[in-house]
């Protein structure tokens, strides 16, 4: 009897030692694809946008555009975040910077939360900030909100 015993669960951690060398292949390549970053395709220009958008394309492939945007928009929004900065004295630029410090947190936790799970989360939260930054840019460009916009000239 107890020989018995040992020989079903000897079989059983055969089978099932099988099962995880037939399925070990499987769980890897779904990891690779898991945690591959998009990003490192748009920096090799595969993701330029916004002609990427256009074309379609797996999950990773929509990720890794709508991750472009994003790199375009924090560009863009840094551009005019520094050609209004330096406008301001000491005071005032840190004072801006603090403000646009809370924005971020802001965007980044109102983007997050937006976030229900599934494979297109990345992907939505990335147009998610994307769209955000876009505003905050037009924002700053609008500056100085009371005088045409060439009014304080370039930055000294």
């Amino acid at each position: 009897m107890w020989l018995r015993a040992l020989g079903n669960r000897a079989s059983s951690t055969i089978l099932t030692n099988a099962w995880s060398v037939a399925f070990l292949p499987l769980i890897l390549i779904y990891s690779l694809i898991l945690t591959t970053d998009p990003t490192s395709a748009q920096n090799s220009g595969q993701y330029d946008w916004p002609s990427c958008s256009k074309s379609g394309g797996t999950q990773l492939d929509l990720a890794g555009c709508a991750n472009s945007r994003l790199k375009l928009a924090d560009e863009r929004m840094e551009k005019a975040y520094r050609e209004v900065a330096c406008h301001f004295d000491e005071k005032k630029k840190k004072e801006l910077a603090e403000i646009q410090h809370l924005w971020s947190v802001f965007r980044d936790k109102n983007c997050d939360f937006w976030r229900v799970g599934g494979s297109v989360d990345r992907m939505n939260e990335s147009y998610c900030r994307a769209g955000l930054a876009e505003e905050r840019a037009a924002e700053f460009e609008r500056w100085p909100f009371n005088a045409p916009h060439n009014v304080m000239g370039p930055c000294p």
